[in-house]
This record gives structure tokens, sequence and C-alpha cells, in this order.
């Protein structure tokens, strides 16, 4: 397997040039479905070494589990995301309080505990796969900050949620876009509990960052921390707003969850990321406004920062990009300063 993985890589790497601002994602169209037409026979848990010796387990059940191994670097800092990882860490430096919604395997939770071992990173996954992923991550890397939750956050404590296949991805889906919805006593029941009722239970006063990857709950999550709210206790909120849940056609500020945020006195920003495993390193965190967020395009999704911060240390773009960094774009809308050194290492 590690032999047909460096085999693409290699591919990837001396054709990147040729396919670099064509319109083609080569990925997509090619590496993406022969890594599946192998890997997905595979059910065993795999592993990868990323830099300050930190080990991953995980199923290739996902995007993110498949971009991983193909990241470039021998050693890569990051699993997913990197300029909104590399925003997680700046805002979870020691000591702080950080919740993770829809943890996962631990793809940024993991590193956020390692980087920042007086940070108490919560974290919540119902997903069975990854949940065992999870805690194998927190056993192998001796992180003792790492608290672990079977439970779905949400609107209301004690409410039975079952994981379902979004409607809108048809068959084209991953472990990473399953979504909670409520239990009919047909499938295994997920329990529920909202944030107010956690850190009341957890003594826990204030939390520094909130960061959900819920796959459209993110409101009901919000809904269930509305004490905490109100009284200013959350400072940084982290979340993915996506087209395949939400109705952006008549601008961001439209959007219910975008109203509560601001009503609440939130600034938000989009983050501009790529949505994959590269370390860009040589690029700063660039945020957006929001009437600087360039929309355009099929359904897909995206980070964005709500805060309380008066400065983020971020760079803040004061003209219309997207906040998806894609190289194989010709519009220089979806680039940035050397993006285009991606496999030049």
């Amino acid at each position: 397997m590690l032999k047909l993985i460096n085999i693409i890589k290699k591919f990837e790497k001396n054709n990147f040039t040729s396919f670099y601002k064509t319109g083609v994602d080569m990925r997509d169209m090619f590496t993406r479905k022969l890594l599946n037409e192998v890997y997905n026979q595979n059910k065993k848990i795999l592993t990868k070494e990323i830099s300050n010796n930190l080990n991953f387990f995980f199923y290739y059940n996902s995007k993110i589990a498949r971009e991983f191994l193909l990241n470039p670097s021998q050693m890569p800092k990051y699993v997913w995301e990197p300029q909104t990882t590399k925003l997680i860490l700046k805002l979870s430096k020691n000591p702080k309080n950080v919740i993770f919604a829809g943890s996962f395997f631990g793809d940024q939770a993991v590193i956020c505990a390692s980087k920042n071992k007086k940070t108490k990173v919560n974290c919540f996954e119902p997903n069975f796969k990854q949940l065992k992923c999870l805690r194998l991550n927190k056993k192998h890397n001796d992180l003792s900050n790492l608290k672990i939750n079977s439970d779905a956050l949400y609107s209301r404590s004690n409410i039975a949620l079952e994981l379902s296949t979004p409607k809108n991805y048809a068959n084209d889906y991953d472990d990473g876009e399953l979504q909670v919805k409520k239990n009919y006593g047909i499938n295994p029941k997920i329990n529920s509990i909202r944030l107010d009722d956690y850190i009341l239970k957890k003594r826990i006063s204030y939390i520094d960052l909130l960061h959900m990857d819920v796959e459209g709950s993110e409101l009901d999550i919000l809904y269930g921390a509305k004490k905490l709210i109100k009284k200013s206790k959350i400072k940084n909120i982290i979340f993915e707003l996506n087209s395949n849940y939400v109705n952006w056609n008549n601008g961001i500020k439209k959007i219910k969850l975008i109203k509560f945020l601001l009503s609440n006195k939130y600034k938000i920003y989009a983050i501009r990321d790529i949505h994959s495993s590269f370390d860009i390193n040589n690029i700063p965190i660039e945020l957006l406004p929001l009437d600087k967020v360039f929309l355009e395009g099929p359904k897909h999704g995206f980070n964005m920062i709500a805060t309380q911060s008066k400065n983020l240390n971020c760079k803040i773009l004061n003209k219309k990009l997207s906040p998806k960094y894609l190289p194989y774009k010709k519009s220089e809308k979806f680039h940035t300063e050397n993006l285009h050194n991606l496999y030049k290492r």
C-alpha cells in the first residue's frame, strides 16, 4: 500500500505544474478514484506519523483520511485544513478551555492537545469508528488533557439521536459527512447533551474556543449554549458553513446561524483554507469579512470564525475572494501568494 501511495505522490508532483490553473482537479479526476478502488476493500485501521512524533490511527472511510495519506510532505505538520488548524493552535495556547464538537479521529483536536499540554481539550464524537480511533490516538500519544465524550452536543440534553446519510449527498458521501438526527427506535441511539449542561457538570466557567464540524447541526449546538453566549462565556467559535445545509442565495448575512451570532455581538470572518492535507506554512492565516466572501460555484462548504476578540492577529483581506484555495482554478479569486509551490519541497 505504501508503495502505491508513493507512486501516486510522485505522479502528482511531476504533473502538478501541467494541471496548475487548468480548471482540471487532478486529484478528484484521477488519484481519488485509484486510491478508493484499493483502500475501500481494506477495513483495517491505518496509521501515519506527523511531526513532533504524533501518530494517528484512522480508517480509510473519508476524504480527510485520503488527503492525509496523500500529503506530499514526508513528515507533515497537519492532518487536515492547515490554515484552520493553525488558527486553532493560535487560539488555544496554554492554558485554555477548548471544545471540539464532531472531533472525528482527532485530526485537529489531537494536535491541539499535544501542542498545548495545559489546555483542556473536550472532544465530542458519536461515530463509533471515529471514536475508536480518537481513543487510540489519545492513548498512543499520551494526551491526559484530552477528554472524550461519545454524546453529541445538541440543543437539548437527553434526546435520542442517530447518525444518518445526508440526502443532498446521495451515494457520494463519506464518514465525515454523516449527520445526527432524532432517533425513532430503529438504529442504536446516541445521547445528546447541551453545552450549557455540560459545562456545569464539568465546572467549566469559560470557553476560549468552540470548534464545530457537525454537518448542519451548528445552530442546534449554539441554541444549547444560549446561557453561555448570553453571558459572553464563549470567546471564539470556528464552524463550517455548508450550502448543502444552509441557503446562502440571499447572502451570508441572511443565514439564520449568522444572524444569531451577529445578534450576540460576534465579529465573523471566513477562513481561507485548502480543503486538503497540505502544509502551507509560508501563507499567513487569511480572513475575509462577510461582504468579501466569493460564494459562486457548486455545493460546497468552508470554515468561518465568530469572535469577540478585538484582534486575532491574522491577515484581514479587503477584496472579494473565495474562502477556498483551489490551485487548479484559473481565476485569481481562488489563489494567494505561494500557493503554486505546494509540491515544490
